[in-house]
């Protein structure tokens, strides 16, 4: 086939097309002029002679200079390139296609690199101005970022002194009391703790429906987990808790965390599991715990919500997030640092708050009783026909609150049992609900329990507190509780002891008083066991028996007087020599509080 250019033409033109292309990425002028006369060639030759085959390269090289890969410089040269070849070269003659094209080829490829160099140099002044900008940028940036990071140290700095302060005065002030005080919030206020205890019931019984699955899985998951996994969703899925604080969430689990843990230990030590179980929807009972890091603001004389509102220190106000300061019915006793509160509203339908305070011995001391006997070792022990035998013989009597309030008991269940309620799955189906009555018996019998529980709590807090001022090595007993609930007449009557809150609680005011409290072991004979020589009677001694007699020496006494003096015995060892103490100051302490006690013969001490 006859050809414009010869074969090494064609090769050399090919070659040219390719590294004119290749160059230019470089943005240099000379290229450009180069590129233009090489695709111009190309151009000329493909209009010349159709061809195909062999040179079909040189026309994919004329078409990709159209979008050839470059800034938008060389994009915009090649589009006008093309498009000005197409133009100017379609009905020119065959013979004068290369001359007349290379001289006005050459005239506006002049003209395309002034005004692509004019625009450059634009371009050029503009991405200086933007780089000039953007270092000033950069500069404020970092200097915002320093001003941070000052301000974080500075925060970190004083909250590490503040946890200094705090620590150091934890440490002069070792004992947390717990004040529990009736608040009286206002109808918005009660409204929205009303909604804050909602929020928890829904967030602990989906931490439940969630571990279930889970554990049906067979997969292992923690509190922490799903706790993570709720903060997730919350706020999309349901959005109705943006409407109270996060402390209503953050104490669900805290509760779930619990009642899991008690699970797993209970497997552990071989016991009969109890699985957390979910709340109800009429369940009205529930706590929230918030954590009061600004330590004395917690507690205001006034509220500061209301400018006009007058100092009342007999009634001051609590501070609750969400909704300001909310009335007390009494003052906080203690003065010391305040840790944490738990408002909560029990079954009575009333509203509490439990503050917790760190104090100090002193301050413990100041707001009880001044006298101090310190009477030697005694022993204790506890009893369902009197609350509590000493073996100094002082008694005190049981105050029989569950006996005295049984008939009333009694005709509150009847009430509740005649009101309208579903009983059973059955009835549940055929669409019985709960009556109006029903819900009014069962908030008067909810009342009922709760002031029971209150002056059971009284009675407890009366004596030990009397215990652990005037005595300074107390003895107690540890009653089987599960075998002696087993005996249905004894349960009840359980109730008004306490047995374990009465360790629990004495324990901690004996260690306030620098005290010391010894716990006997469940399977110490102290009812069978004489207190004169030791001698343990194999026939153990029935309820109703209340004289103990030594079956070695003949030695006669009151049955608890005896277990009392052989619990004494504990923490009599080691100790200096007493004399018997007087029990008239202690008993006319007790009287003073309004407990009922009386004196028995001890025989010898």
């Amino acid at each position: 086939m006859a050809s414009y250019y010869s074969d090494k033409q064609l090769d050399t033109l090919k070659k040219r097309v390719f590294r004119g292309l290749e160059l230019a990425t470089r943005q240099k002028g000379s290229v450009m002029t180069e590129i233009a006369q090489v695709a111009f060639s190309a151009y000329s030759l493909v209009r010349r002679f159709n061809i195909e085959g062999d040179i079909e390269d040189l026309l994919v090289a004329v078409r990709n200079l159209k979008g050839c890969k470059g800034n938008k410089y060389f994009i915009n040269f090649a589009h006008n390139l093309y498009h000005w070849m197409e133009q100017n070269f379609a009905d020119l003659p065959e013979y004068r296609m290369k001359e007349a094209g290379n001289k006005q080829l050459e005239v506006k490829v002049r003209e395309e690199i002034k005004r692509l160099e004019k625009e450059r140099q634009m371009q050029l002044s503009l991405a200086k101005k933007q780089r000039a900008e953007r270092e000033r940028e950069y500069t404020r940036t970092k200097r915002k970022q320093a001003a941070a990071k000052r301000a974080k140290k500075a925060q970190q700095r004083r909250t590490r002194e503040e946890r200094i302060v705090r620590e150091r005065f934890d440490r002069l002030h070792p004992f947390k009391v717990t004040h529990k005080i009736r608040l009286k919030p206002k109808k918005e206020q009660e409204a929205y703790l009303d909604r804050c205890i909602q929020v928890n019931h829904f967030s602990y019984n989906w931490a439940i429906d969630q571990w279930q699955l889970s554990r049906a899985r067979d997969e292992r998951v923690f509190a922490d987990e799903l706790l993570k996994r709720f903060n997730e969703i919350k706020y999309t899925e349901f959005p109705e808790l943006q409407e109270v604080t996060f402390f209503a969430v953050s104490t669900a689990f805290r509760n779930f965390r619990r009642a899991i843990n008690k699970f797993f230990r209970s497997i552990e030590n071989g016991e009969r599991p109890t699985p957390p179980r979910l709340k109800e929807a009429d369940d009205k009972c529930g706590s929230v715990f918030y954590v009061a890091n600004w330590l004395d603001k917690a507690i205001s004389d006034n509220n500061p919500d209301q400018p006009d509102s007058p100092k009342n220190p007999k009634r001051p106000y609590l501070r609750f997030p969400g909704i300001g300061y909310i009335k007390m019915t009494e003052p906080l006793r203690f003065s010391g640092r305040i840790s944490s509160v738990t408002v909560k509203r029990e079954s009575d339908g009333h509203w509490y708050a439990c503050i917790r305070v760190n104090i100090n011995r002193d301050e413990w001391i100041s707001k009880h009783n001044k006298a101090l006997l310190r009477t030697p070792p005694v022993g204790i022990d506890l009893g369902v026909k009197n609350y509590a035998t000493m073996s100094n013989g002082i008694v005190i009597e049981n105050p029989c609150i569950y006996k005295r309030s049984l008939k009333r008991k009694k005709a509150l269940n009847r009430k509740i049992s005649r009101c309208q309620h579903p009983r059973d799955e059955v009835e549940v189906a055929k669409g019985v609900q709960k009556s109006n009555n029903f819900r009014k018996a069962s908030m008067r019998y909810a009342r009922f329990l709760s002031r029971q529980a209150h002056r059971r709590n009284d009675f407890m807090h009366k004596v030990t507190s009397a215990l652990a001022y005037n005595n300074r090595n107390v003895a107690v007993e540890t009653l089987n509780v599960e075998q002696m609930k087993r005996q249905h007449r004894l349960s009840g009557y359980l109730a008004d002891i306490m047995p374990y809150k009465f360790r629990k609680v004495l324990g901690q005011k004996m260690s306030m008083m620098k005290g010391n409290l010894v716990e006997a072991d469940k399977t110490f004979e102290s009812t069978n066991t004489c207190s004169v020589c030791g001698y343990i009677n194999q026939q153990k001694l029935a309820l109703k028996e209340r004289t103990f007699v030594c079956e070695h020496c003949g030695h006669t006494a009151d049955r608890d007087l005896n277990a009392a003096i052989n619990l004494k015995k504990l923490v009599g060892l080691g100790e200096p020599e007493y004399k018997p103490a007087e029990p008239r100051p202690f008993l006319r302490i007790l009287q003073r509080n309004g407990i009922k006690a009386h004196v028995i013969e001890t025989g010898s001490q």
